[in-house]
């Protein structure tokens, strides 16, 4: 078990230093939304590593039913400079710095 809370606080202090997803989740009665970032790597076979290609925006929305939440969207976005894709990884709200509910 101590072994499992070593892991466990290994892994936020990695989150906590900029390796890895930020994920933000609202709860809103019965719908949820998610959002956050995925690599997408690619695998190098002559240089025997992996590497990161690309990176995307999500955002997931769920909705609660009598068999529990499912989701309901998914949306995906290459984050490729353009302010759509960054603009999904914004708190949700009006705004320059808000507003990411836009891409539905």
């Amino acid at each position: 078990m101590a072994d499992d809370r070593d892991r466990r606080a290994a892994r936020r202090r990695r989150v906590a230093g900029g390796q890895g997803p930020r994920p933000g989740l609202v709860v809103d009665g019965d719908r949820a939304t998610g959002r956050g970032h995925a690599p997408h790597l690619r695998r190098d076979a002559d240089a025997g590593r992996f590497w990161v290609f690309q990176v995307s925006a999500n955002t997931w929305r769920w909705t609660r039913t009598p068999q529990g939440r499912r989701i309901a969207e998914r949306v995906n976005a290459d984050l490729d400079g353009t302010e759509g894709p960054r603009a999904m990884l914004a708190p949700p709200g009006p705004g320059p710095t808000g507003g990411g509910d836009q891409h539905r």
